[in-house]
């Protein structure tokens, strides 16, 4: 997808990604591949073992997930500091300026597509063995968009945004989820309307983020640290 996709960006690019979304399902549950992909009935993952110890229950696993999720967050921020990073951010900021400059636009954009499918393969094989079961409607075009969602919510080009906004997507279920079961308990007619629900709490996030703060919770928490550096008591 990298090499059609290198004359997009922005939500131009957002939309290209999303595309290919439908061409793997697609290709999944097609007949011709199933016995490499399980088609429509998914496959079974065994239990995960690792270096001779199974991880066969859900806390083992969240360990070793956090312990992954940490490493690749760190090795993302050295990233950073190394040449690759900084034509990374170059091409970022202003990537016309990055070329003149003699920065390959082709190589580190590929580049950058190689290294986000790593991560983005490196957790699909933790969420297949955390769920023992992996099936196509897994993978629907809800999961990208609450992606996206997360990535906005955060913040674009830092690697604590969308960290960031993980924890938020994750909440608000929750929270509106707590908030029905105790002002209109358990019945048919909450569940119903907790799903739509749901979708506009999402929307008039990514609506008030977007207008009000652009850079995400990742520059409200900047803003927020550089405050208490200027508190009295801080150190110079």
């Amino acid at each position: 997808m990298g090499l059609p996709s290198l004359r997009v960006k922005g939500l131009y690019l957002a939309v290209a990604t999303l595309a290919a979304n439908f061409i793997v399902i697609f290709l999944i549950e097609e007949d011709l591949f199933a016995p490499w992909t399980g088609g429509m009935v998914g496959l079974n993952t065994n239990v995960p073992n690792l270096l001779g110890w199974e991880l066969d229950t859900k806390r083992e696993m969240f360990g070793l997930i956090a312990v992954v999720g940490l490493v690749s967050l760190l090795a993302a921020q050295n990233l950073i500091r190394t040449r690759v990073g900084r034509a990374f951010i170059a091409i970022r900021d202003r990537d016309y300026s990055a070329e003149i400059l003699g920065i390959s636009l082709l190589r580190y954009k590929l580049m950058s597509f190689a290294l986000s499918a790593a991560y983005c393969g490196l957790a699909g094989a933790l969420f297949a063995y955390f769920y023992a079961r992996i099936l196509p409607e897994q993978f629907e075009l809800a999961l990208s968009l609450n992606l996206v969602a997360a990535l906005i919510i955060g913040g674009m080009g830092r690697t604590m945004g969308p960290v960031f906004g993980v924890i938020i997507v994750v909440m608000v279920p929750e929270v509106i989820k707590v908030l029905f079961g105790a002002l209109a308990g358990d019945s048919a007619g909450a569940g119903q309307l907790r799903a739509p629900l749901q979708q506009i709490a999402f929307g008039v996030l990514l609506v008030l983020f977007l207008l009000k703060e652009p850079l995400g919770i990742n520059q409200i928490v900047d803003r927020i640290l550089r405050a208490a550096n200027r508190w009295p008591f801080a150190r110079g």
